[in-house]
């Protein structure tokens, strides 16, 4: 069967596709009109024709025909996309964004068999199972997007096709030696990131909940700190409590700093905010370069997360009011975080009974012997 595509004799380089297809008694028939080389026209009218005969009936007919204009789309819902997305965003769109939704899902499972073997070009090592789990994310966000706004009928990246890995739990656990070695690295190196870091260590936060803290959320009557509702992951706004060794920290903020944790401006830094304190910003640089002079590689910051909030649980308090101060919705220390293992055993509670009557016996054999 031949395919029926005819030339327009006024645009170049556009093409009329007539597609129509035997399906029982009925003919189902689909008209287009395609952008593009021959060859791409000859591929569109092959896709159309399979949809058709697929039964796929739901996909869109006009312009969103490509994966990027989703993104697009997805992008401007969003006002933009978050820093930490945007590489993610950007490499999807460079390598996804001329599909055609048409067929989609079976591309993007052979796509996901060749992702997963590839090395990240930061890292240099083969991508996580957290890592691709963030990329099926975004796709999925896109056509979820594009489902609220009656693009198209139903999202193809279903659960039971895509499902989402298990991921294994970064379980990094630092000593109190460990942990004062890096206070002291940070003194010498970067003084001015020593207030975010230790607060960081004993107070479950984000990043970005500490740099955007301002001295008009401090109640230092209460010892708290305001997270306003939507500055956080949540957009729900909750109190956080102030470490009693960070008070002293907290009272003598200079006059006129707007931020909790803050950086003096200097020379050219003073003249470009014309302000002598501004937030302390994003400290990725110098924070590398301290956790690696005190040996300790591996550790990123969202580490502090999973330090202080184990350490709280391991000092007694309730993972119930852990959870209320680091503005969680359901219970991380269930689903990603760890006791720490060492201290398990101290926590340990025999029952008293046994433990006089195992006492008796042994003390009764040790006479004997």
């Amino acid at each position: 069967m031949g395919l029926n595509i005819t030339k327009d004799k006024i645009v170049p380089n556009k093409w009329h596709l007539d597609v129509r297809v035997m399906k029982g008694c009925k003919e189902k028939r689909q008209r287009k009109v395609f952008t593009g080389t021959k060859r791409e026209a000859e591929d569109k009218y092959i896709e159309l024709r399979q949809a058709i005969i697929d039964g796929i009936d739901h996909l869109p007919q006009t312009k969103t025909e490509y994966f990027k204009d989703l993104m697009f789309l997805y992008r401007d819902k969003r006002n933009g996309i978050p820093k930490k997305e945007l590489a993610r965003y950007n490499t999807l769109l460079n390598d996804l964004g001329n599909w055609t939704l048409i067929k989609f899902a079976d591309k993007f499972e052979g796509y996901l068999k060749f992702f997963k073997q590839s090395y990240a070009p930061t890292t240099g090592k083969v991508r996580s199972l957290s890592t691709i789990n963030r990329y099926v994310a975004l796709v999925k966000a896109c056509f979820n997007m594009a489902v609220e706004r009656d693009i198209i009928e139903k999202n193809p990246i279903t659960r039971y096709r895509f499902p989402k890995y298990k991921e294994t739990p970064r379980d990094v656990v630092l000593n109190d030696m460990q942990i004062e070695n890096l206070y002291s690295i940070i003194s010498e190196l970067a003084p001015h990131i020593l207030p975010i870091v230790t607060f960081a260590m004993q107070m479950p936060s984000r990043k970005s909940e500490l740099i955007n803290m301002k001295t008009s959320d401090l109640d230092l009557i209460k010892n708290r700190i305001r997270i306003r509702n939507g500055t956080n992951k949540s957009k729900k706004g909750h109190w956080k409590a102030i470490p009693p060794n960070m008070t002293g920290y907290f009272r003598t903020l200079p006059k006129g700093c707007e931020y909790l944790f803050y950086r003096e401006n200097i020379g050219t830094h003073y003249r470009k905010n014309r302000s002598q304190f501004s937030s302390i910003g994003d400290f990725k640089y110098v924070w590398s370069k301290c956790r690696k002079k005190a040996n300790l590689p591996e550790l990123i910051f969202h580490d502090s997360r999973h330090i202080s909030a184990s350490r709280a649980v391991d000092e007694g308090t309730a993972e119930r009011i852990v959870m209320m101060n680091a503005g969680w919705v359901t219970n991380m220390l269930e689903v990603y975080y760890n006791r720490n293992s060492e201290t398990a055993p101290n926590l340990f509670k025999f029952s008293k009974e046994n433990n006089e009557a195992v006492h008796q016996t042994y003390t009764s054999e040790a006479k004997q012997g």
